[in-house]
Formats: structure tokens, C-alpha cells, sequence
């Protein structure tokens, strides 16, 4: 069928190829429901480019588990491969294929499809060459469907990261009713009854199309089964097999399963069920596949899978096929063979996910016959979740395999290994007492063995605990024998993990030169590019940046943490480093953002454990400043989290959120109580800014205070009485939240006016009442009215800005309608109705639109 209503698309791909040809490469993403069209149009695309170019392409499957670095490996499988054999290194692969896009000689094109079912490891490929291709003479083309990606899907977070200037989107929509009419009439088919049938998407017209004669079958499903029906019979029983291999096979194993039916092949090919040539067989699209597989009974399935895992077994496939098709097969004993390989495969290139599964599978079906290696599974598994942020699962998968090795009484240094795994997970999960006695415990084996990478770990791992703690000599002393340690063995990273968190407890104690440790950490982890260690030493630098109210600094150090986060994969770092990120909007005053990303991050589905503490603390605020009612149910619930943990900086997140919802609800006596209690701890866990922040609020209701020896500056000024020099300071952190509460205590009632002002613009209504109580007192007259009553009157706190957009929206605008009106940005108006969603508590456009019809307020 010819491809019609893509010619505009076709014009962007071909103009971003010609930039490409001048060195101006980009990424383009192709994204749309299953049958739209996407592969066509690249197809289309590559077929028309003028020659010479060079083109790579590859698919990710739909496997229970998938291949790692599947798309690219099926690359440098293709004829006339330029890619060499990187295996299955990921930076070996890395680096050949920015060899082959670097080449001058003719521009590149790289086609990744169906990258919603990319392995971890391949999706860390595609971020890395997104990232640089906008330099080279080369376009990398991503397919994926929209539809099949979840709040939390991992290739969300990656598209998130490449929006810059070289990326370009193509969303490919269904064709009109008049080009599906027009092709069915063409056909020789009721047009009204081919519209109503295909809903406009193209693989579903074609299959209508290429049915026999003038029928027009009830569903896609009865049109692909025709068309197999009418083949012979063993090569419909070929076709059962090869849908049960997700993507295609390899052309040996055509071979394999065919028998005699290859021949027949060609049947299947002319009945448009196949596409290709030779042996290099896939069915034309990915909905055949699976209808075809979805026709099979239970038994016949098995059966299919259990001749694809004897094909696989007899030309040597990849291990995580073979598990697949074993799993599938109900084959057990393959299974415990691969799985296990298949897995530490996983882990090593980073396929978090992958892994974890794979792992799942092997242990599953593990008979404890062989307990050291069930043991190093469940420490697979270990790693796996922990970098994926499923927390509690993978603390029992490591304290299971500390069990065994103990059981097993022998293998000390992989015993000590398990031990500072489950250690790292304990304190992760809110366990600080038993995170302490694994570390030590795996200290008493390591220290008998002498000096090695083990050891330098262990003292890194100990100067961590005790700097999270708030112990910092003794956190300093760990981490000075680590970096000791790790120098004359050459362990870059170990010495970077050690150098950032001597630098922590040195700033903590108020020494500077601790800033200069941590940036040599980040430098050391970015050359050795140790995506853990950078994720967690650059976060580190943030916090204390934060700490030291120079936020607008630390946001470049939390950017290379999320970088680092996302080209590896670790969903763990990814999240508290989001949460961070957050804390900056939230201090910057940008609290509409700041609630939307902290709602999607505390709503995903991984298991964060105590690590959710932090941004419950700011999502907290946010909510006690407006007045909603659920503020102190999300406080107490991060104070709970925190305080579990005895980490220093999670409990000075909770505890500064607690003080602060205690003073905006009028709890005086709270605030006294809860003061007294976070300067002690603050005092005890070193942590300064908590414990100017508790004085703030207990000067605020009267005490007696006074600011102490490294207090950071805007709180001694405040402290001091100095509203004029606090709020510069605060004016000069980017902190208009703080500037605006010192500015309403001046005496003068203009300035007071104007800080009053600036939490009326903020939303800050809670504080805002609390100003305008004590402006009255002090008999004040003019104090400027709040917001107005139509604004504090409807359910969401809407601001007039936001019912404007809400109520054109009930019009039928769109946003870029809406944008034209106002004279505005479509990513303006674009914000404000994902700010309107959060704060009415509603999933879509139109349930937000029936909450404002019950405004009343005359809009619509």
C-alpha cells in the first residue's frame, strides 16, 4: 500500500538528513500507536536518500527479559558489518560505533525500533549517542510507541534528558477518513464500512485491503488468520512457530525449524503474512506476529517454544533467548543451566532490570545443590534491585546470601563482599544498627587478609555510614584509610567514594576545604566514569552547596549526578537526586513545578524506602504554606522515614518541614517544643543549617535565641533582628520564601507591604494570614487584601491565571489556541494546565473542566 499522508514527515527526516550531511547531526524520535506506520516511513526514508550513505539497523523484542544490547548487536551482525565484534561490552560498542558515525566520508543513519522494549544496557547506548550526535555527520533514528510507556517507564526519563536543540519529534497520527475512504474505495471496498472499521491506522487498512476479493473481515485478527488459513498446512505449522519468537529469528535458525517447509517460504511471503528475503524472515508487522501467537492453544505454544529452544540450543543463541524460550517451555533444567550466566551477562552491561529478572528465574527453580553459586545469585539480584530502586527486595536477596556463605563457612572475601552489599542496603532501608554491625563484621574478615580493593571498600563503606550519621571525625578518620588504601592499588573510584564523603563530614564541621575534596571526587568518578560513585559524590556536593545557601551553585553539581544517573541506569540515584532537584524549585520559589515532580516521583511504583523521606519533607511544605489539609499527614510521614534511619541530612529535611508546619498552624507551643528538639539534634548530628533554621522559628514565637558560631549568614542576620540584612542575603540566595517572611517584620510598612506581596505571589496563603494578623496588631492600616475571594474560594486554590486558561480550555481551545489568546508560550499555557491537573487532584483536561463548572464563577 502506498504511503500516503506522511510527506511532511518525510520532509522533516530528509531536511535533518541534510543537515546531518553538513555535520550537523540530530536524534529523531518516531513515536505512535502499534501499526501507525513508523517503520514504513523510516523505511520510506532510508529507500529515498541520495547515496552513498551508510545505514545500521536494528530492533529491540518484546522478550520476558531482553536481549542485552539486542538492537545493536543485530547492527553489527548485518552484511558488510563495520562495527567489528564489540560483544557484549558496552563501552567497547560505544566506542566502535562513534568511530563508524565520526567517518566523513558519507553521512550515517543508525535506526533503532521499538526502543519501548530496549534492555538497560541499550537504552545507556542510545543516551550516550543522542547526547553527541548533533556533531557528527550521522542521524539516529528511535522508534517506540507512546502508549506503551508508563509514568515510570525507563524510557521516559531518557526522553526528558534529550530535550535540547538537536532533537526532533515526529509523532505519527492515524490517517483521515478521506485518504483511508479514498484507499478503500480504490480497492473496491465500502468506504463508510472500511472508516468505521480501521479507525485510521494503516496496518489495520492494509490488512482490510489484502483480503481476499471484496470481503471486509469484523477484525485485524480474522484478516491475518485468513490470510494464514489458506497456506499449506506445514507451512502454517512454521508460521506457529516463528510468532513465538518475539522479533524475528536469526536465519539459521530458519533453517533449523523449516525443514522442508523452507521452500514454501515464498507462500507466506506473497501472502503479505511474511516480510523479507532468503532466510532473513519476520512477519510484516508486529501485530501479525501476535495475533498468529495469540490463535495458539496452551500445548501447542509449549510445543512452539520448546522446537524454537532446541534450535537455539543447536546454533548457540544468546543466553537470555534461551531463557526465554525455556521459561516459556516450561523447561526448568535449561533454565537453572543459563539463567545464572545470563544474568551475571546482565549485571555486567548494566541491564539492571534484565538482570533481576534473570536472576528471579535462575533461583526460582534452583534445587540448592550447588549453595555458593545459588549464593552469588541472590547477591546478583542484590545489585540488580538496588540500582533499580526496589530496596526492600534487595536487602533480603542480600541478607539470603550472607546466610549462605555463612552456612557454608568458607570463602571469607566474598562473604565480606555479601556483608557490605546488605550492609549498604540496610542503611538504605532504615536499619543504621544492623547496616553498622554487617560493615564491622565484614572489616574483622577483610582486615585478616591484608591490604586489597575489599578492604578499601570496607573503609569507604564505614567513613559513608559514619558520615550519614552525623559522625564525622570518625567518618573523616574511615575515609582517610580508604583513600590510603586505594592510592598505591590504583583504585581511582574507591578513592573518590572516600575523598567525597571526608569532604561531607568537613564541611559539616564547618571546614571549607571539605568543597575541594568533593570536587576532586567528582572529577576522579567523571574520568574513571564510575556512574555509582559520580552519582553520589556530585549529589554530595549539592547538599552541602544547598546547606551553605549557595543552591543556585549546587544545581550544576545535582545535573551531572542526574546525568550520570541516567546514562547508567541507576533508578535508585535517579530518585533521590530528582528529589533534590526539587528542593532547588521549592527554594527558588517555583512551587507549582516543584509539586508536580514530586507527586510523579513519590507515585512511582519502585520501592524507595527511606529515601522517599526527603522529597515527602518538600512536597510537605509546599502543602502546609498553602493550607491543604493533607500537609501534616505527608510531614509526619517523611519525619517517620527519617528519623528510622539516624541519617543526618533526611532528618534535617523532615525536621526543618516539621518546625516550619507547626508555626504556620499556629502551634506555638509546637514550635517551642520541636526547636528545643532539633537544636539538640541539630547540635549532635553537626548539621547547621537545622539548627539556625529551629532558632529562626523560636525567635519567631518569642524565644530568647541568638545565632551561634558557622550560623549561615541570612539565619545570624535574622536571628540578630537584622530583617534588612537577612532578606538581602535571602534576595541574593534565590530565596524568596525567607526573603519575603524577614521582609514583612520591617517596620516600615511599605517594605513589609511589599514581602506580603511576594507570599501572596508565591501562594503561600498560610503565611500570608499569619503576616496579615501581625500586621494588625501592630496597627498597620493599608495592609493590601489577598487573593481574591474567586480564586480562595474554588477548590484547588486556582490562580486567576489558571481558571483563565482552564475556563478557555471549557471553550474547546486547545492549548495553542489558548497560547494565541493570551499572548503567551504554548509551553506557558502547557505548564499552567499540568499545574492545574496537580492541584485539583485530576487526571485529565476534562475532569478539571467539570470542577470548574461547579465554580460557579461565571466562567463558562
Amino acid at each position: 500500500m502506498e504511503l500516503v499522508e506522511r510527506s511532511e514527515q518525510l520532509r522533516i527526516l530528509r531536511g535533518v538528513f541534510d543537515s546531518a550531511r553538513r555535520g550537523a547531526g540530530c536524534t529523531v524520535l518516531v513515536s505512535g500507536e502499534a501499526g501507525i506506520g513508523k517503520t514504513s516511513l523510516l523505511r520510506a526514508f532510508v529507500r529515498d536518500l541520495d547515496r552513498p550513505v551508510r545505514v545500521l539497523w536494528g530492533a529491540c523484542d518484546d522478550l520476558s527479559t531482553p536481549r542485552m544490547l539486542g538492537p545493536f548487536r543485530d547492527m553489527a551482525g548485518q552484511p558488510n558489518n563495520q562495527l567489528g565484534d564489540p560483544g557484549l561490552d558496552r563501552d567497547r560498542l560505544i566506542d566502535a560505533l562513534m568511530a563508524y558515525l565520526r567517518r566523513p566520508a558519507s553521512p550515517a543513519v543508525v535506526v533503532v525500533e521499538d526502543v519501548h522494549w530496549a534492555d538497560d544496557a541499550s537504552l545507556d547506548v542510545i543516551r550516550y549517542l543522542a547526547r553527541r550526535v548533533d556533531g557528527l555527520p550521522a542521524v539516529l533514528a528511535l522508534s517506540y510507541r507512546d502508549e506503551e510507556l508508563s509514568p515510570i517507564h525507563p524510557l521516559r526519563r531518557i526522553l526528558g534528558s534529550l530535550a535540547h536543540s538537536g532533537l526532533r519529534r515526529i509523532p505519527l497520527h492515524g490517517l483521515s477518513a478521506e485518504a483511508v475512504g479514498r484507499l478503500a474505495a480504490e480497492a473496491g471496498l465500502d468506504p463508510a464500512r472500511v472508516v468505521s472499521l480501521v479507525g485510521g491506522n494503516p496496518f489495520y487498512l492494509a490488512e482490510v485491503i489484502d483480503s481476499a476479493g471484496s470481503w471486509v473481515p469484523a477484525s485485524v485478527e480474522d484478516a491475518v488468520l485468513t490470510r494464514v488459513g489458506r497456506l499449506p498446512l506445514a507451512v502454517r505449522e512454521l508460521l506457529q512457530v516463528l510468532s513465538v519468537i518475539p522479533g524475528g529469528p536469526w536465519p539459521d535458525l530458519v533453517k533449523l525449524l523449516a525443514g522442508r517447509a523452507a521452500q514454501q517460504l515464498e507462500d507466506a511471503r506473497r501472502a503479505g503474512v511474511l516480510d523479507g528475503s532468503g532466510a532473513q524472515v519476520r512477519f510484516r508487522h508486529e501485530l501479525a506476529r501476535r495475533v498468529v501467537e495469540a490463535s495458539l492453544s496452551p500445548a501447542r505454544r509449549i510445543d512452539c517454544n520448546r522446537r524454537v529452544l532446541a534450535g537455539l540450543l543447536a546454533v548457540g543463541a544468546d543466553a537470555s533467548l534461551i531463557v526465554h524460550h525455556a521459561a516459556a517451555a516450561g523447561d526448568d533444567a535449561t533454565v537453572t543451566a543459563y539463567a545464572p550466566s545470563a544474568a551475571r551477562a546482565a549485571l555486567a552491561a548494566k541491564s539492571y532490570r534484565e538482570a533481576a529478572t534473570l536472576a528471579a528465574l535462575a533461583l526460582a527453580r534452583r534445587d540448592n545443590g550447588d549453595p555458593a553459586a545459588t549464593a552469588r545469585l541472590h547477591g546478583c539480584a542484590a545489585k540488580a534491585l538496588f540500582a533499580i530502586n526496589r530496596l526492600a527486595e534487595a536487602a533480603g536477596q542480600a541478607d539470603r546470601a550472607v546466610a549462605i556463605w555463612d552456612r557454608m563457612g568458607a570463602r571469607p572475601v566474598e562473604l565480606a563482599d555479601a556483608l557490605l552489599i546488605s550492609a549498604g542496603l540496610s542503611t538504605s532501608v532504615g536499619q543504621p544498627e544492623a547496616a553498622a554491625a554487617k560493615a564491622e563484621r565484614a572489616l574483622g574478615i577483610l582486615e585478616t587478609l591484608g591490604p586489597g580493593p575489599e578492604l578499601a571498600l570496607c573503609y569507604s563503606t564505614l567513613g559513608a555510614q559514619h558520615c550519614l550519621r552525623g559522625e564525622f571525625a570518625s567518618s573523616i578518620a574511615w575515609c582517610d584509610r580508604a583513600i590510603e588504601v586505594a592510592g598505591p592499588l590504583n583504585l581511582p573510584d574507591i578513592r573518590a567514594r572516600g575523598l567525597g564523603y571526608r569532604g561531607l563530614a568537613r564541611v559539616s564541621v564547618s571546614d571549607d576545604g571539605g568543597f575541594d575534596d568533593m570536587r576532586e571526587a567528582v572529577a576522579l568518578a567523571r574520568e574513571v566514569d564510575h556512574g555509582d560513585y559520580l552519582t553520589v559524590v556530585a549529589h554530595n556536593l549539592g547538599v552541602a552547596l544547598i546547606r551553605t545557601e549557595r543552591h543556585v551553585e549546587a544545581k550544576a553539581y545535582l545535573d551531572i549526578a542526574e546525568r550520570a544517573a541516567r546514562e547508567h541506569g541507576l533508578t535508585r540515584a535517579a530518585y533521590f537526586i530528582e528529589g533534590k532537584q526539587c528542593q532547588i524549585l521549592l527554594l527558588k520559589g517555583d512551587w507549582e513545578p516543584a509539586e508536580r515532580r514530586l507527586r510523579a516521583l513519590l507515585a512511582t511504583e519502585d520501592d524507595p524506602g527511606a529515601n522517599a523521606a526527603p522529597p515527602l519533607s518538600f512536597l510537605g511544605r509546599i502543602l502546609a504554606r498553602r493550607g491543604e489539609p493533607q500537609a501534616d499527614e505527608v510531614i509526619e510521614r517523611a519525619w517517620s522515614l527519617a528519623s528510622a534511619t539516624g541519617e543526618q541530612q533526611k532528618m534535617a529535611s523532615a525536621g526543618g518541614a516539621r518546625i516550619e508546619g507547626a508555626w504556620l498552624r499556629g502551634d506555638d507551643e509546637a514550635v517551642r517544643r520541636l526547636g528545643r528538639e532539633l537544636v539538640e539534634l541539630a547540635i549532635g548530628i553537626g548539621h547547621p543549617y537545622l539548627r539556625a533554621e529551629a532558632l529562626r522559628y523560636l525567635r519567631r514565637v518569642g524565644g530568647d535565641v541568638a545565632a551561634f558560631p558557622g550560623c549561615p549568614p541570612a539565619f545570624a542576620a535574622g536571628l540578630a533582628g537584622d530583617w534588612s540584612q537577612a532578606a538581602q542575603l535571602w534576595s541574593q540566595a534565590v530565596n524568596p520564601y525567607e526573603m519575603a517572611l524577614e521582609l514583612v517584620e520591617s517596620p516600615q510598612p511599605a517594605t513589609a507591604f511589599e514581602g506580603l506581596r511576594t507570599l501572596d505571589r508565591l501562594g503561600a496563603s498560610v503565611a500570608a494570614a499569619r503576616a496579615r494578623c501581625w500586621l494588625r496588631e501592630r496597627g498597620i492600616d493599608g495592609i493590601p487584601r489577598g487573593p481574591r475571594p474567586s480564586t480562595r474560594a474554588n477548590p484547588g486554590a486556582l490562580t486567576d491565571r489558571q481558571l483563565d486558561v482552564l475556563g478557555r480550555a471549557a471553550e474547546g481551545l486547545t492549548n495553542a489556541e489558548i497560547a494565541a489568546r493570551l499572548v503567551v508560550s504554548k509551553r506557558t499555557v502547557d505548564n499552567h494546565m499540568a499545574a492545574i491537573l496537580v492541584r485539583l487532584g485530576v487526571a485529565s483536561r476534562q475532569q478539571a473542566i467539570r470542577a470548574l463548572r461547579g465554580l460557579g464563577d461565571g466562567r463558562t
